[in-house]
């Protein structure tokens, strides 16, 4: 497979073997598409929570906080976490 970078991705490419972060082009490379593969699968997790977070406002279970409600806030949270089953995290194995 070629592949056909610009002068400055060239040059970065370049300069991550130069710094002994890589050993060569090719593990570069491979390390961008694994951060760029990891960035969608970040991405589409985010979207389900954010669906999820429109589908709770629509079926109005959510809670409105005032200036000031810092306290309640965070002891409302601690209670919704205490009594959800914990969902994994990015990066977690």
């Amino acid at each position: 497979m070629n592949v056909s970078l610009t002068k400055q991705l060239e040059k970065y490419v370049r300069d991550r073997v130069k710094s002994g972060e890589f050993g060569n082009a090719s593990e570069v490379i491979r390390d961008a598409l694994r951060r760029v593969a990891g960035n969608a699968q970040w991405e589409a997790d985010l979207r389900e929570l954010v669906e999820e977070g429109l589908e709770d406002e629509r079926a109005g279970r959510t809670v409105t906080y005032q200036k000031g409600d810092r306290e309640k806030f965070k002891r409302d949270v601690r209670k919704a976490q205490a009594a959800k089953p914990r969902r994994s995290t990015r990066g977690a194995a």
